[in-house]
């Protein structure tokens, strides 16, 4: 007898998977306390391109990547993008406005159909009176994102690029990548033109310094991917000490 499949429940698994990446995000913190601050939130959906903030717009809520990518950056009244960083699967953003409040410094836009678990602020701020354990998971998820943008911000310009594409490399490889034998495998679609936004240079300026790395066994490139052959490269296939 043949059965037919029936078909998931698409908001069903989604709200399952939100609450449990909600769970990894706040670990330590007690069940009844993330039910509370779950129950408060609401899980929406973000077509490719689609802003989820826009810069200086007022921060409310804290945002949970469910599934999909976000990209943060700035596009100045000139075109020119300024890439700071992307949040993926299990990312969260808005801690550091919980307690001061404040407007986005950044815009956040959907890189592909993206869901997000969004968290009012209020409702965190609430149960954060009195759990150490919430406060501390959030203040860790502030801690690794801000360490990124502060390391990237006061990079010195000076310093030459090929080492700066090092640091840059090695961060994507860092956050965003995966193992596959001896190499770290990027899971996500990387331009040229993104890695020249996040060095803030341009991508004719960028090229030679990536076909460089490529020539030396260091990286392999792909039409929007990027694999790194040698995770212990400084820059030029110089091998870390």
């Amino acid at each position: 007898m043949t059965r037919i499949a029936r078909p998931v429940n698409a908001e069903l698994t989604n709200s399952l998977l939100a609450r449990a990446l909600f769970g990894r995000a706040c670990i330590d913190c007690p069940e009844d306390v993330l039910d509370r601050v779950f129950a408060a939130s609401t899980l929406r959906n973000y077509e490719t391109g689609e802003y989820v903030v826009r810069r200086n717009m007022e921060s409310a809520n804290f945002q949970l990547v469910v599934s999909g990518e976000l990209e943060s950056s700035v596009t100045y009244a000139s075109g020119h993008r300024h890439l700071f960083g992307f949040l993926r699967q299990g990312d969260s953003s808005g801690v550091a406005f919980l307690v001061s409040g404040g407007k986005h410094l950044f815009d956040h836009i959907a890189r592909v159909n993206t869901t997000l678990l969004l968290t009012p602020n209020s409702a965190l701020l609430k149960e954060m009176q009195g759990q150490p354990a919430l406060c501390l998971s959030l203040l860790r998820q502030l801690s690794t994102r801000t360490e990124v943008k502060y390391a990237q911000v006061t990079l010195d310009p000076s310093v030459p690029l090929a080492t700066r594409l090092a640091w840059a490399i090695q961060t994507l490889g860092r956050l965003h990548g995966h193992r596959r034998g001896d190499s770290i495998v990027l899971d996500m679609k990387l331009s040229q033109s993104d890695i020249a936004d996040w060095l803030g240079v341009s991508r004719q300026h960028l090229n030679p310094h990536l076909k460089q790395l490529e020539k030396n066994g260091v990286i392999s490139l792909g039409r929007a991917s990027l694999i790194i052959l040698d995770r212990s490269f400084r820059a030029y296939g110089t091998a870390a000490e």
